[in-house]
């Protein structure tokens, strides 16, 4: 189970053991609104991602 810290898209894209572009698309496709701060998503965002894909395996 992931833990919940800041991390940047291609950490993101690792955890669901899918590439960047794909990532980027299943954001896009269910509406998630993130903007990182630099190339780090914040803890908040994060959370926001797992609650709306579902907490990755890894």
């Amino acid at each position: 189970m992931a833990e919940l810290k800041c991390y940047n898209l291609k950490s993101l894209a690792g955890l669901y053991g899918v590439d960047v572009r794909t990532l980027k698309s299943m954001l896009k496709e269910k509406k998630i609104s993130v903007k990182p701060v630099g190339n780090i998503y914040t803890v908040k965002d994060v959370e926001k991602i797992f609650d709306v894909l579902g907490m990755p395996a890894k």
